[in-house]
């Protein structure tokens, strides 16, 4: 239901659909109308964040672990979500939203002792699975005749704190068991591995759709939005990969009411197709002898869903 990678930041990866999508998120929310032109709601978001220890004890002469413990912590990490509607005048709605940053965290440190050499310490920590805090602005409007509802937003995207997606791994290693009288322990290894920078920048969403009530029982509905690359050109050593986005989505609604209940409750099923189009980005490299070189990335992304609903 989650799956959490760190790539290699050298290698070319999709930096918003690689695995950023395959995650789990626990959303509850409660709204309230204050009076029958506003309404107000609070919630949140939950997801999870690692940490835990490993100690090991290992003869190397003996080939053999002489001791292991193993701790993992699994706590949950919480966004809030918070937004207010606006029904200034019958078929208007104006809403705006706010959906803090989510984010899994994770540290993982692992502590060996060799022991004919010394301290082994080995640390990766990381954050994986960002989504950035956002603001939301929406308005649409209903009409009575023909049933249509046309509505437009913009998304305030704060991709610019986004963190680092490559993972920060040290690794040291002492002298303390080959030099057991020593003062102070020489330090063998001691590597950290680079820190790796994402200087994303903040973009705006725009959003626009329509839903028509053909029939009682049907409706029909569109929508489109356009997704600016928050990612600067990979010219140097990182190659997160990202795309301007074109986005198309139709459904359709279906709805009846349930005639072998007592309380003869609606069932809506809602149909869904959308279509993304990646437009074509070049990147071309400043040092000549880059290992990866220049690319061309694009792509189509289809996606298809179906919504239930039994209203009680």
């Amino acid at each position: 239901l989650t799956r959490l990678e760190s790539i290699d930041y050298t290698t070319p990866q999709f930096y918003m659909y690689q695995n950023l999508p395959d995650k789990l998120i626990i959303a509850m929310g409660v709204a309230y109308e204050i009076h029958r032109v506003i309404s107000v709601g609070i919630g949140f978001q939950l997801l999870a964040k690692l940490s835990g220890t490993a100690d090991f004890s290992i003869s190397l002469l003996d080939k053999r672990i002489n001791k292991k413990n193993l701790k993992v912590d699994l706590f949950a990490t919480i966004a809030p979500t918070a937004g207010i509607l606006l029904r200034p005048v019958r078929g208007l709605r104006i809403g705006i939203s706010y959906r803090g940053a989510l984010q899994l965290s994770f540290s993982l440190p692992l502590n060996v002792v060799l022991d004919e050499i010394g301290a082994l310490d080995f640390k990766i920590k990381g954050v994986g699975l960002y989504t950035p805090h956002q603001i939301n602005f929406g308005v649409s409007y209903e009409f009575r005749y023909p049933k249509i509802r046309i509505s437009a937003g913009v998304t305030w995207a704060m991709w610019s704190r986004a963190p680092s997606p490559s993972a920060a791994i040290d690794i040291k290693l002492d002298d303390t068991k080959l030099n057991p009288n020593a003062p102070t322990p020489a330090s063998i290894i001691d590597v950290h591995s680079p820190n790796v920078k994402l200087n994303a920048k903040d973009i705006l969403i725009p959003r626009v759709g329509i839903e028509y009530v053909v029939l009682e029982w049907l409706t029909l509905r569109g929508g489109y939005f356009y997704r600016p690359t928050p990612l600067p050109n990979q010219v140097y050593e990182t190659n997160y990969i990202d795309n301007e986005a074109h986005t198309i989505s139709l459904g359709a609604g279906f709805a009846w009411y349930d005639k072998f209940e007592r309380t003869r409750g609606l069932v809506v099923v809602d149909l869904v197709g959308q279509l993304t189009i990646l437009m074509p980005r070049s990147i071309g490299k400043v040092l000549p002898n880059d290992p990866v070189g220049g690319y061309t990335s694009k792509g189509v992304i289809f996606n298809l869903g179906i919504e239930f609903r039994h209203d009680f």
